[in-house]
């Protein structure tokens, strides 16, 4: 039978386990057949050991390159089975032989930089034996200076997916859709060609401009130095990261690049444009959302190996003079033409984004704010959460409040694992996107209970939910749209609920240090600030934040000026 635990990193706690499970054991069979594993397999991420014992120094060097090779095919992961023959037998081992063994899988582990922990004992062969399934999992260095998240925006059918790839990869585009197969999340996407979700690709740029993808995991090679430890080479030293977003072009995914553009706090938008089909009224509804939101856009003409110099020279009239320069403040639009099947323009294309600087200023030093986009059951783990800190810095072990629930509450937890691109990490710190483990201090709840836009915070912050809030509000396309009760999704962070407007045009001494700049043409101010009012469950939401509205075509962008906490929403008045 075997018997779950809970991961725990170190050599020093897989030891006090063990020991504990031991001390815990009745000295005799307790009558169960202990578990048969399927044979061993050569491909995959899963080792089985008999033991690791008396080891040479040519032993431990084959070994650890045999783990090098087993986290590779899992990805970064890779699980151990201690006590258990190649043909899947469960034998066992007595306390020492399995701490020797464990001893063992932590030098190699050092080698390779990872990190074990352990997933749970199985009952061996005999009584006071027993075998251990061990994970290991790579550990991520943090040595990036500069990080940069941009959203790449167009019109369906523009080649953004495929650019991405082709980035990513470096490879060509084959013209048939191959590149994209890397950026895409399902398989619609892959057979229609239409992105429907959010995914995030991140590039790794080094001093001298060189890049490389961090999707994938670090090969390392192994060589002798002289002692009778092995050497991996060292990895993973960048000038900057950069993160980018696909976002879906197609009408009806609007609210979706609506959402990506205002919660992945943007440095700059990457606008795609089809050399063949030209700008379309799409292109101009992202970079309506992505100039209001003063986020700098730079424009990328794709296909261009399908058209003529001519046609190229049309649509570049047509995005700077006609479009773009209508809708964005700024007077320099960089434009660049490339083709992902040829690789023509790629290289300025590469050499525009190693060059460029970040702007958004993320603060790693105020109480740690980690906003969560999904929440999965992990068989074996417990709850993980995915998503972005955007304030802080928070690490394994630490407490942490979770919420708020439909009720405004928030629960402690603690952070058990954080996995950063598939790779464990120690810490996550202000613009970091990564993977928690989190352990509820009582009543565990399930991954479908967590919603997109919970917090994970620091309890020094004493986070209040909220139910209404008052934003600075810019309107889109016709301010007459919008009045008291028009109710449309609210899309701010990551939180993303539908919210109805319960006062129209607050003045300007209800909300200090806010500026309106109402046009007399019109009923409405093109800016003025509104109230609003969740429809369904509070949210944790901060001043500052930027916010986007869509409902149809009425759309609107600001930011969140002030927070009413539930308890004392009656008690101010507007």
């Amino acid at each position: 039978m075997a018997d779950l635990v809970q991961p725990d990193v170190g050599f020093a706690a897989l030891r006090r386990q063990v020991r504990d499970k031991f001390l815990c054991a009745t000295g005799s069979s307790n009558g169960t057949v202990p578990d048969r594993l399927p044979e061993e397999v050569e491909e995959g991420n899963v080792e089985y050991k008999q033991q690791l014992l008396e080891l040479t120094p040519d032993r431990l060097r084959q070994l650890t390159t045999q783990m090098h090779w087993r986290l590779n095919e899992g990805g970064g992961t890779a699980f151990y089975e201690l006590g258990v023959r190649d043909n899947g037998e469960v034998l066992g081992l007595p306390e020492t032989a399995l701490l020797r063994s464990l001893q063992a899988l932590a030098r190699m582990c050092h080698v390779v930089r990872a990190q074990m922990s352990l997933s749970r004992f199985r009952d061996g062969r005999e009584a006071g034996l027993m075998a251990a399934r061990i994970q290991i999992t790579r550990v991520l260095e943090h040595n990036v200076s500069k990080r940069l998240r941009i959203p790449v925006i167009g019109d369906f059918e523009s080649g953004k997916s495929t650019l991405v790839g082709v980035l990513l990869s470096g490879c060509l585009d084959d013209g048939t859709g191959l590149a994209r197969m890397q950026v895409c999340r399902h398989r619609h996407e892959l057979e229609n060609g239409c992105t429907s979700s959010v995914s995030e690709h991140t590039i790794a740029v080094a001093a001298d401009g060189t890049f490389r993808c961090m999707d994938t995991f670090d090969t390392c090679d192994f060589g002798d130095s002289g002692n009778e430890e092995v050497e991996s080479r060292t990895v993973g030293r960048h000038d900057r990261l950069i993160t980018l977003s696909d976002l879906a072009g197609h009408k009806k995914y609007l609210k979706s690049t609506a959402s990506g553009l205002a919660g992945h706090f943007s440095d700059y938008a990457m606008l795609v444009v089809d050399a063949v089909r030209g700008v379309r009224d799409m292109t101009r509804e992202h970079v309506k959302i992505a100039a209001a939101l003063n986020v700098a856009i730079f424009v990328v003409i794709t296909k261009t190996d399908r058209v003529a110099g001519e046609r190229i020279q049309q649509v570049l009239v047509e995005v700077v003079q006609k479009d773009l320069m209508k809708l964005t403040s700024t007077s320099i639009v960089p434009v660049f033409q490339v083709s992902s099947v040829t690789g023509s323009g790629l290289d300025v294309l590469q050499g525009h984004l190693a060059m460029l600087e970040p702007k958004y200023v993320w603060s790693a030093k105020t109480p740690a704010e980690f906003q969560v986009s999904q929440a999965y059951d992990i068989e074996d783990s417990g709850t993980v959460v995915t998503g972005l800190v955007r304030a802080g810095t928070f690490c394994v072990g630490e407490r942490m409040l979770l919420g708020p629930d439909t009720d405004g509450q928030f629960c402690d937890v603690t952070v058990g694992n954080i996995e950063v691109r598939h790779k464990a990490a120690q810490r996550l710190s202000a613009g970091d996107t990564g993977a928690v483990l989190i352990r509820f201090f009582s009543g565990a709840q399930p991954a479908h209970s967590i919603r997109k836009g919970t917090i994970l915070v620091h309890p020094s912050v004493q986070p209040l939910a909220t139910r209404q809030f008052d934003a600075e509000v810019h309107f889109l396309p016709d301010a007459r749209t919008f009045r008291e009760n028009f109710q449309a999704v609210i899309h701010t962070g990551h939180v993303r609920q539908m919210a109805k407007i319960i006062r129209l045009g607050i003045s300007k001494s209800a909300v200090p240090d806010v500026s309106i700049s109402p046009l007399p043409s019109m009923s409405i101010p093109v800016s003025t600030i509104c109230r609003f009012e969740f429809m369904y469950w509070p949210e944790y939401i901060r001043p500052d934040l930027p916010l986007v509205l869509c409902e149809g075509s009425a759309q609107a962008v600001g930011r969140v000026v002030r927070t009413l906490p539930c308890y004392s929403v009656s008690a101010v008045h507007i």
